[in-house]
């Protein structure tokens, strides 16, 4: 669930939990649809009663159904460059493109 300032968007959860191999319940967000296929490999939820749906429909799958939706959740992960690694990469490019636009230069 998202801190207000995150509302809508997205958190270090959204790329930590797919990452570490578990099955992810998350609100509605673009961000959330941009990075993964609901139903494929997460799940969204618009409101309280379609997270209570989509939990249940989670608690009921099989072991290898809960392993393929947690498989395609980390190879979308690897595959897509949401590691923390990949990500401070992006960060790094966006301030250093920040700052060369406002006459500084990074080391």
């Amino acid at each position: 669930i998202f801190k207000p300032h995150n509302d809508h968007s997205h958190n270090m959860r959204t790329f930590e939990i797919p990452a570490a191999g578990s099955i992810m319940l998350a609100p509605e967000s673009a961000d959330h649809r941009r990075f993964f296929k609901s139903g494929k490999e997460i799940f969204i939820y618009k409101d309280k009663k379609e997270m209570l749906e989509k939990a249940k429909i989670i608690l009921s799958f099989s072991e290898k159904e809960a392993a393929l939706i947690r498989s395609n959740a980390r190879a979308r992960s690897l595959s897509s460059g949401y590691s923390y690694k990949d990500r401070s990469k992006q960060a790094y490019i966006a301030m250093a493109q920040l700052l060369k636009n406002n006459g500084f230069a990074m080391a």
